[in-house]
């Protein structure tokens, strides 16, 4: 893959919310995305999840998100979790803390949203550290089986509420 990285868009919360949306983030022309996440702040410790939007927004809710992750602790080994055709990327992209001191940083790639004819891919990896406890971190692959264009995406947490976060998206040339 190429490694030239071009700047589409941005979102900041600094206040409290159930939800982040970065609307019309893809259908730039790219094969390949790549989302940053950092400073994510969270009410309540839990994974985050992440969902697809369709051109006007909307969240693409069927049973077509299947994902597979590992997650590794500092203090107790590691552990997989897989699911299929659930409604959203269930359980993988980070386990968080609840303050600054916790949120550490998540990549996630996202490939051919752009192409309504193939099903859109991603890959993850994160690291944190969880509630002042341990280290975490976690690598995740998933797949929207649903050959559609993706636009965007919502970025909420497990439980609470997301008490302040960065997202970033870039192209990939």
């Amino acid at each position: 893959m190429a490694g030239n990285l071009e700047f589409i868009k941005s979102k900041t919360l600094t206040s409290s919310a159930s939800e982040l949306l970065v609307t019309d983030c893809f259908n730039q022309g790219y094969d390949v995305y790549k989302i940053l996440i950092t400073k994510d702040e969270r009410s309540a410790t839990g994974y985050g999840e992440l969902r697809f939007l369709d051109s006007g927004g909307s969240e693409l809710i069927g049973a077509n998100y299947d994902v597979a992750s590992l997650n590794i602790y500092s203090s107790s080994g590691s552990s997989e979790r897989k699911y299929t055709n659930q409604t959203y990327f269930r359980d993988a992209l980070n386990y968080q803390g609840t303050n600054s001191a916790d949120g550490g940083g998540i990549e996630i790639m996202v490939f051919n949203p752009d192409d309504s004819s193939s099903y859109t891919f991603l890959t993850s990896q994160a690291s944190t550290h969880y509630t002042g406890q341990f280290l975490t971190m976690a690598k995740s692959i998933g797949v929207y089986t649903n050959a559609e264009t993706v636009y965007g995406i919502k970025w909420y947490p497990q439980s609470g509420t997301i008490n302040g976060t960065n997202i970033s998206v870039y192209g990939v040339k």
